[in-house]
């Protein structure tokens, strides 16, 4: 008995070591859309045991790819969801291998399902992917109703400020619209019209070379399904608060058309102050304290229309136009005082300013698409063409308060214009040139010509005439034109993915004083020299960790170029307190940026962490100082930084519990030293910051739907001084009336709170200012969605047949 235990012992490992080997750990595939044969993005992949347990699971890249690695059970089968299609499962058999391709999986359109409009209550808000951030629009109760910014404020890692600028990590990223640049202002974007915003906080090789804060990409909504869909939403609130929209879309055979438009408006009564402390030798000489109150109405109009157009099986064309004129209309009133050394007042006064600013832009595209009998070969081709105009003016009244006495002052107009026509070439190609590798390659022309004509008029009283100041008056001229080439290479050796890539970036702006034949600057490469000023790698390294979760490094080089307002010696805006004028010699940033990143995706939880870094050399910067021929006025310029060195912590996490609440937490740690030693400026300035944001959402019984939102930014270092801390809190609710009509409420600001406050220290002046761009309101809106999926408008029969959606059933791979 003895003498055969070690045979029982070789028999018994030799079963384990079979069944391991016939265990699936890895599983892949491809999920298309069985009409369009396009891929879905975001769909839902599960894994479960034989007591229905789920182990694992993911979601589809945009390529319709997905891949389930290290599954530690025996998975029994499969499911696969995607909004408004039929479930797919498929039972997984023990094989001999470890590694199953399921190849391209079909959906087929679930038209029972799109028939009810029960698409909303399947979606999830945030998606956290190893290389960017995902975020669902439409499932943010706070943006319904909204503009872009209402989404943008909630997204994890992203901050905005009061002139309505967005931040990621502190620095400015790119805004695109569906991949391409925009002279859109974000206001002038309807919520509504969005379908999801995706964030890239460290883009390769691919994306622009002056990508260096990131990139903020902004999905309009497209029509994918057959059948013809409408929605339409108007609302108001405090606060003269606004909207309409509407979204109408049709799909058939080959063919599809959507259109979209509507307005917003918005009234604001806000109240600020700057108080300043003026200094010589470290002495105080004097006070001058400013309080202001103003009133603004705004009016922002939307139209857009597109078409795809399916060429062949394998080519597409998309034609897309919008409008927007939009309207800013300010009153405001301000009450100032001078104090001498000794504290007595020495002047009184205050000023009337009424300010009105027009924009109107024109946008349009045309994209084509190929692909390829190769999976995974596509060529794409683009042109955008943008032309803006807007149109400011402003007047200035001053009066000066002697005891009972008020005396009329000077009264100054300021009208500005400004014409710009952007036109982008972009064509990129996309081919896998070995099993586990890809080769991405591409080009790209940016042409943007601008005219601006900024004149001032002052005159002594009201009853006199105005009269031209030629020396703040300017008539000027920009030409902008970058090209731009890449190659950007990745693949997969084991459990490491690995992606290198290489941009040729040339630069040429000039900018000419019209007026005087002036020209001001900058081109890369002029010569031999700098050609290293043209050239930005980029290199990532990614590898699993586990079933669930993601390790990634990357690396990349960035250039920060001036614009026009930072660049031209024009004065661009003046008053009688500060005048803002461009500095000539201003070179480009370079940035070295590297990242290091952990996402972890379980079924109930998302997690993405990471460590970043950045060194900015020559960083354009604004500063201030009194002007020497009035210590009262103020100049406001840009100078070039000495060096500028940032790192920082960055953490998301979403979670959900009981399929009802679901929790999202963002925090941002970051430490900055910055330096400027120039003629007029030297300062340095270091030290620690941090912001944090949660959103909470809860569905109560199927139909009433709440959601919480609170933001903190702790104060953070300028060159000269600090940016105060600021906090808010939003709450917001939506409830199904029925299935295709909805009301939602939003309170934005509820503790009215939000207040954007400065503090500048130099040698010269100790200066805080405190402005808002909007107060609390509320919000009320109703939508109503209509639509018959599959049918024809032009004819009565329907076009496609209808599926009564039967879940359970299996579709066969192709």
């Amino acid at each position: 008995m003895c003498k055969n235990k070690p045979y029982y012992l070789i028999l018994l490992l030799s079963v384990f070591y079979v069944d391991g080997l016939s265990q699936i750990r890895n599983i892949q595939g491809k999920v298309i859309d069985i009409n369009s044969e396009k891929a879905l993005e975001y769909a839902v992949v599960s894994i479960f045991n034989e007591d229905s347990s789920l182990i694992s699971g993911g979601f589809t890249d945009s390529l319709g790819h997905f891949a389930i690695d290290k599954i530690k059970q025996n998975p029994a089968y499969i499911s696969i969801t995607f909004i408004g299609y039929q479930d797919y499962f498929k039972e997984l058999k023990s094989a001999n291998h470890r590694d199953l391709d399921l190849g391209i999986i079909p959906l087929k359109v679930n038209y029972s399902i799109l028939k009810e409009f029960e698409i909303e209550a399947e979606k999830s808000t945030v998606f956290f992917d190893i290389d960017k951030r995902v975020y669902q629009v439409d499932k943010d109760l706070g943006a319904l109703g909204g503009t872009s910014l209402d989404a943008l404020k909630n997204i994890p890692g992203l901050t905005v400020g009061i002139d309505n600028s967005v931040q990621l990590r502190n620095q400015s990223p790119t805004i695109f619209i569906d991949g391409r640049p925009t002279l859109l202002t974000l206001e002038q974007i309807p919520a509504d019209d969005i379908d999801r915003i995706e964030v890239i906080t460290n883009p390769s090789a691919k994306y622009l070379a002056s990508a260096s804060g990131g990139i903020v990409n902004i999905i309009l909504k497209q029509n994918l399904k057959p059948g013809y869909w409408g929605s339409l939403r108007a609302g108001t609130g405090t606060n003269n608060r606004n909207n309409f929209n509407f979204n109408l879309s049709f799909r058939e055979k080959k063919f599809s058309l959507q259109a979209s438009g509507g307005f917003n408006t918005a009234f604001n009564n806000n109240n600020g102050y700057s108080n300043r402390i003026n200094f010589e030798n470290d002495i105080e000489t004097g006070r001058f304290n400013l309080t202001n109150n103003n009133e603004s109405n705004r009016y922002n109009i939307n139209g857009r229309i597109s078409s795809d157009i399916k060429l062949s099986k394998n080519s597409s064309l998309r034609i897309s136009y919008s409008y927007t004129p939009n309207s800013v209309i300010t009153q405001e009133n301000q009450d100032f005082e001078v104090i001498d050394n000794d504290q007595n007042t020495v002047l009184t006064g205050f000023r009337i300013n009424d300010l009105e600013n027009t924009w109107r832009t024109h946008w349009g595209s045309i994209n084509y698409k190929k692909d390829y009998k190769k999976e995974g070969k596509v060529l794409t081709s683009d042109v955008t063409v943008i032309s803006s105009s807007n149109r400011n003016n402003s007047t200035f009244e001053n009066y000066l308060e002697l005891g009972n006495f008020l005396i009329p002052g000077i009264i100054q107009q300021n009208q500005g214009a400004r014409e710009a026509d952007y036109i982008v070439w972009q064509l990129d190609y996309e081919n896998p040139i070995l099993e586990n590798m890809m080769l991405e390659t591409g080009l790209r022309a940016a042409y943007k010509q601008s005219f601006a004509d900024f004149e001032v008029f002052f005159k002594e009283d009201i009853d006199s005439d105005f009269i031209q100041d030629n020396t703040l008056s300017n008539y000027f001229r920009v030409d902008d034109f970058v090209g731009a080439a890449y190659a950007n290479l990745k693949g997969k050796i084991g459990s490491i993915g690995w992606q290198a890539g290489l941009r040729y970036e040339q630069t040429n702006f000039v900018a000419e004083q019209l007026v005087s034949g002036e020209k001001f600057s900058y081109i890369y490469p002029s010569s031999l020299n700098d050609v290293d000023k043209t050239l930005f790698p980029s290199v990532y390294l990614s590898r699993k960790i586990g079933g669930d979760g993601t390790m990634q490094v990357n690396f990349s080089r960035k250039i920060g170029r001036p614009g026009y307002m930072e660049l031209i010696p024009f004065i661009t805006y003046a008053d009688r307190q500060i005048i803002q004028i461009g500095n000539p010699v201003l070179a480009p940033s370079f940035i070295h940026l590297a990242e290091w990143n952990y996402s972890l995706s379980k079924p109930g939880i998302q997690l993405l962490t990471g460590i970043y870094g950045r060194n900015e050399n020559g960083a354009i910067t604004r500063v201030v100082y009194p002007s020497e021929l009035d210590p009262e006025v103020l100049i406001s310029t840009y100078e070039n930084g000495q060096t500028q060195n940032t790192f920082g912590f960055e953490s998301s996490l979403k979670k959900s519990f009981f399929e009802k609440l679901d929790f999202t937490l963002n925090g941002n740690a970051f430490y900055t030293d910055i330096s400027i030693a120039q003629e007029t400026i030297n300062a340095r300035n270091q030290g620690w910051s941090w912001n944090a944001k949660a959103m909470l959402q809860y569905s109560f019984f199927e139909k009433l739907s709440i959601q919480v939102n609170g933001n903190y930014e702790a104060p953070r270092i300028i060159p000269q001084g600090k940016i105060l801390s600021i906090w808010f809190a939003d709450f917001s609710a939506n409830y199904k009336i029925t299935k295709k009509l909805n009301a939602s409420f939003a309170v934005s600001d509820v503790f009215n709170s939000k207040r954007y406050r400065t503090l500048f220290e130099t040698t010269d002046l100790i200066q805080e200012t405190s402005r808002r761009w909007e107060v609390r309101f509320i919000r009320l809106n109703l939508s109503w969605r209509f639509g018959e999926p599959g049918k024809s408008i032009f004819n009565r029969r329907n076009r496609y047949e209808r599926d009564p959606g039967n879940k359970g059933t299996e579709i066969q791979e192709l």
